[in-house]
This record gives structure tokens, C-alpha cells and sequence, in this order.
């Protein structure tokens, strides 16, 4: 892959990120006066589709049939998801397996769980576990990596 395309990647999920995160500013600015719980992310009847979850505490705890998108203080992703994640958090963990890409923003990002294809990832702490791993190329930018898993 040449440099142009991975520098068109890295931008176009700059961007998504930027925007999921202003999405996420009026429902933290409400939610900041109670203490967050967590709330599981309900997925339609039949799971196809892209699915999109904003709040303070995030749980796609389902399997899903279609691209995630999340915002939210806290987004964890512990089902199976056949499609892309997109999420912008605070704190963003991948258990889950994902047969697709990643994209995610946030200030500490864990993956404990599989990514079939790449991922871009830009936070402050990047950790791909013992159980974490990416199929194919992790591309983006952070503070601290510390990768355990298979790249």
C-alpha cells in the first residue's frame, strides 16, 4: 500500500473520529450530573445494518450483522460484529471479535479481542493483549503502545 492511501486512511478517520465526537458533546454535557452506568447497546430484531450507539457508558454486547458506530465516554465492544467500528471514547475496549477494520479515538484504547482486517487507531495509550489481535496493519498515532498480541 503506498504512502498517499495510508495518508488518505489516517485522515478520513481523523475525520469520522472529530465527528463522532461532537456528537457525543451534548449527550456527555447532560449526562454529567449523574453517575454513569452501564447501559447495554440493543441491537434491532434481525442485527443487519448499521448500528449506531452514543451515551455515557456504551455495551455492544450483542452480535451485530453491520458497521458500529459509538460515541460515548466509555465504549466497550464485547460482541461479534461482521462489519467495521467506528467509536470515539475516553476509554475504548475491543473483547469481541470483529471481522472487519477498526477506527477508533480515544484516550486509552485496549484490544483484548480479534480484528480480522486493519486498524487505525489514535489515542494517547494504545494495548493490544495477549488475547488482542489485528489481521492485518495497525496505522495511526499515540503516547504509548504496547503490543503483546499478534500484528
Amino acid at each position: 500500500m503506498n504512502v498517499l492511501s495510508r495518508v488518505g486512511r489516517a485522515a478520513a478517520a481523523t475525520v469520522a473520529a472529530g465527528i463522532l465526537v461532537l456528537a457525543a458533546a451534548p449527550s456527555a454535557a447532560v449526562a454529567a450530573s449523574a453517575a454513569p452506568t452501564a447501559v447495554p447497546a440493543a441491537v434491532a430484531e434481525d442485527g443487519e445494518g448499521p448500528h449506531f450507539y452514543n451515551g455515557v457508558v456504551i455495551d455492544v454486547s450483542d452480535d451485530v450483522a453491520g458497521d458500529v458506530y459509538a460515541t460515548g465516554q466509555s465504549v466497550t465492544v464485547s460482541g461479534d460484529v461482521t462489519g467495521d467500528v467506528i467509536a470515539a471514547a475516553q476509554t475504548i475496549t475491543i473483547t469481541g471479535a470483529i471481522d472487519g477494520d477498526i477506527r477508533l479515538a480515544g484516550q486509552r484504547v485496549t484490544i483484548d479481542g480479534e480484528v480480522s482486517r486493519s486498524a487505525t487507531i489514535f489515542a494517547a495509550d494504545i494495548a493490544v493483549t495477549d488475547a488482542g489481535s489485528i489481521g492485518d496493519d495497525l496505522v495511526g498515532g499515540a503516547e504509548s503502545v504496547a503490543i503483546t498480541g499478534e500484528v
